[in-house]
């Protein structure tokens, strides 16, 4: 009985351990869309070779806007085919719930933005 009592004890710690720690379970990401030449152009085009960053902040987000109030880091990239498409596999164990997507030395970039996992913005644009 007393073996029982401390198994069942260190299996409780254990637990507690566990969801105070690394032992939380991971989120699959999976995210994809297109880059895009032009917003404002009636036939936009595909752009090849773009890398999308997939990031996440460290820190604080301020109100409505989900603005990173700290450092963003990269969670995933993936670099565009010839027709603008890339598709971004990962997984995470991030807390947070807003994450950032930007075109590398872009300034047009959605990275000011926090999106729900559900919520990324499928069509991205290299320029106003």
């Amino acid at each position: 009985m007393i073996t029982f009592v401390k198994l069942f004890s260190i299996a409780v710690l254990l637990s507690l351990f566990c969801l105070n720690t690394n032992c939380k379970k991971t989120t699959k990401i999976s995210y994809e869309g297109y880059v895009y030449d032009s917003l404002s152009s009636k036939n936009p085009k595909g752009v090849g070779g773009v890398v999308v960053l997939l990031s996440a902040c460290n820190g604080k987000e301020s109100g409505n806007t989900s603005q990173c109030l700290g450092d963003l880091f990269t969670v995933e990239s993936a670099t565009t085919d010839g027709n603008g498409h890339f598709s971004i596999q990962s997984t995470t164990k991030l807390k947070n719930q807003s994450f950032y997507v930007g075109i590398e030395n872009s300034p047009y970039s959605a990275a000011n933005i926090g999106y729900a996992l559900s919520s990324l913005p499928t069509k991205l644009y290299m320029r106003n």
